[in-house]
């Protein structure tokens, strides 16, 4: 996961944080996906070396101890089942998330018995824009849903009225040209990780990445699944509406442009289909990739209420909803008033009222219309080996 941080994961409420952590059927099936690649693995033929995993953009770990306890448990079967049967080979789990990541609840726990007998849990705050571990040393990397955030904290670019690059206006010269520059900065750092992978992983190693898209084919994304509201989009709406009444500046709506990019996949797998690529001289290759759609378990459960006649409370709906929003897009609205100093700088109190009132705004507009509001993910899932 990504971080705690980036991702907003500041709550003070801890029913925001529960009511997020329980819509993880998207993270249920990448980590799947990373532990039913142990069987297959040509890096871990070599039962001599520890085998080494990677969690790149791991939060606080709530997701990936299970995950590593997985894979761990793949590869003692998979070395059990050796002829003839190999004796059981060290694991070692490495943790990774930036420096400014909330690592707190991370460290805090006894991840040692977490992870279970012969798995060595360590931590990195190096960013996964730059190479984690040594060179060769890594059999499987993966990542759930941290791979959209750019490599600089500050955006390529800023939107007239628009958080994200997917809701800004591309009729708008200036909204074009930060798209652009957004599209040009997303490639470049796409190249640069994937580089960094090819360093760390071993030969016939492999990284596993799940992370936001765009379907090309819909035009949808996170927060924008085919129901009637775009949640970026009536975001941005509710930021502005401190503009309109005067109490957030132009340049303070700007500043809440996101340093994000939900690449399609056509951008994902740009480095690997050409065979003259940095990405593709380095040794990495293209396994499998494809863009899925995770609907959103809120909003199931509202459309079996409807489809039994059974009453709907679109108070708690917005409630709840909104509890999940702002704990994953709050930073991105604090950000407008974070990065001023001297006369722009605004109290925290003033900060706060200020961020309350636009979630309060959204709140308003879920609990009108409930039906037209859900979370769905739109994910692409990447399997990339080195030769």
């Amino acid at each position: 996961m990504s971080s705690r941080r980036e991702l907003g994961f500041n709550c003070t409420d801890s029913r925001s944080y529960a009511a997020w952590d329980e819509n993880t059927t998207f993270a249920k099936h990448l980590y799947a996906l990373a532990a039913g690649q142990i069987a297959s693995l040509k890096s871990l033929d070599d039962a001599s070396k520890p085998a080494v995993l990677l969690d790149l953009g791991t939060c606080d770990g709530r997701s990936t101890a299970p995950c590593f306890r997985e894979c761990a448990r793949h590869i003692r079967e998979r070395d059990a089942g050796a002829h003839p049967p190999r004796p059981q080979r060290p694991v070692v789990a490495i943790f990774e998330d930036h420096r400014h990541n909330e690592w707190s609840p991370l460290l805090t726990r006894d991840l040692k018995h977490e992870l279970g007998e012969g798995v060595f849990p360590l931590v990195s705050n190096t960013s996964f824009y730059e190479e984690v571990t040594a060179p060769g040393s890594v059999d499987l990397a993966f990542s759930n849903c941290a791979m959209h955030f750019l490599a600089s904290s500050e955006p390529p670019g800023t939107f007239q009225k628009a958080l994200r690059h997917v809701t800004a206006d591309a009729s708008l010269a200036e909204d074009a040209a930060a798209i652009a520059a957004f599209r040009a900065t997303a490639a470049a750092d796409w190249q640069r990780l994937l580089l960094c992978r090819a360093a760390e992983l071993k030969p016939g190693g492999r990284l596993v990445v799940s992370s936001f898209a765009v379907d090309e084919r819909t035009g949808f994304h996170w927060g924008h699944g085919g129901t009637g509201a775009s949640i970026y989009h009536v975001l941005a709406e509710c930021v502005q509406g401190l503009v309109r009444d005067g109490l957030l500046t132009s340049a303070e709506q700007r500043r809440a442009t996101s340093p994000a990019y939900y690449r399609s996949l056509a951008e994902f797998t740009a480095p690997l289909d050409d065979p003259n690529s940095a990405v593709s001289r380095a040794g990495l290759v293209l396994a499998s990739a494809e863009v899925r759609h995770f609907a959103c378990p809120l909003r199931a459960e509202l459309v079996a209420q409807r489809a039994a006649a059974a009453p709907v409370d679109a108070a708690a709906y917005a409630q709840t909803f909104v509890e999940m929003l702002r704990c994953v897009t709050s930073w991105e609205v604090v950000r407008a008033f974070g990065s001023g100093s001297g006369d722009e700088a605004r109290p925290a109190d003033e900060r706060q009222r200020l961020v309350d009132r636009v979630y309060a705004d959204f709140a308003a507009r879920v609990e009108a219309r409930p039906d037209d509001f859900s979370f769905d993910f739109v994910l692409c899932h990447m399997v990339i080996e080195k030769s």
